[in-house]
């Protein structure tokens, strides 16, 4: 008997092959059995106190689904929220970046607008120019 004659549950020598089980003997192996019992015969009526327990499993089974379900739409909906803030927070700050930006562009430009008039009155009067784009600017 070889290691695989043993690893199969084979013993004395004997070997299984697919000529000593066709297809239509049953299971090659004893171990291998049909719903149906292996010898050909209906199965056997469930009793109805094991149909019910059946039942109760089953709606049991089918209640854990439903609430790890429910729980895996809640936690895909949390994680949307907290992507929906994050995005949002780093609006925010990208628009205080960019006011921040146009605010310093505005003001150096004014600057410049004002020294450039001052600069033409002489001598050089920056007050004037600085009066001057200032009533223009709130006018």
């Amino acid at each position: 008997m070889d290691a695989n004659d043993r690893s199969a549950g084979f013993g004395g020598g004997q070997t299984a092959t697919a000529a000593d089980h066709p297809p239509s003997a049953g299971p090659a192996h004893p171990a291998e059995h049909s719903a149906d019992g292996g010898d050909g015969s209906t199965p056997r009526a469930a009793s109805a106190g094991e149909a019910v327990r059946g039942v109760g499993e089953k709606l049991s089974e089918i209640g854990e689904y439903a609430s790890y379900f429910i729980s895996a739409k809640l936690d895909g909906l949390k994680v949307s929220a907290r992507n929906i803030g994050v995005y949002a927070v780093l609006g925010i700050i990208g628009l205080v970046a960019l006011s921040t930006v146009v605010t310093t562009a505005v003001v150096m430009l004014l600057v410049g607008l004002a020294m450039a008039i001052g600069k033409a009155f002489e001598p050089d009067q920056y007050w004037a120019g600085a009066l001057i784009v200032s009533v223009v600017v709130l006018a």
